[in-house]
């Protein structure tokens, strides 16, 4: 996989991770004090994830550096705490609201 190749996956995977916070984002708009108290500091890092994800991509894309196993490790690495996050977003919303 080349550098352009893998800039492109890393922007699905954005725009995928920006389609799950949306909805997590909507949900909380329903929610109590309680849920949206417990969830937006998950969003919150969940978004600055993103931006270093976002910002590593188009770096990479506009270096196009020979050697970038570093980079991709670093993204790859970024990644899997979005996911992680979001995942951990969506059970905390599941758990309901308890005296929100």
């Amino acid at each position: 996989m080349d550098v352009q190749d893998f800039c492109k996956q890393m922007e699905q995977q954005l725009v995928t991770f920006e389609q799950q916070l949306g909805s997590i984002e909507n949900e909380l708009d329903s929610r109590g004090t309680k849920a949206k108290e417990r969830i937006l500091p998950v969003v919150g890092d969940v978004k600055n994830l993103m931006t270093e994800l976002k910002l590593q991509k188009d770096r990479l894309e506009k270096e196009c550096p020979s050697e970038w196993s570093d980079d991709k490790n670093k993204m790859e690495d970024l990644v899997g705490s979005i996911g992680s996050n979001i995942d951990r977003a969506k059970g905390q919303l599941s758990q309901g609201d308890v005296g929100g």
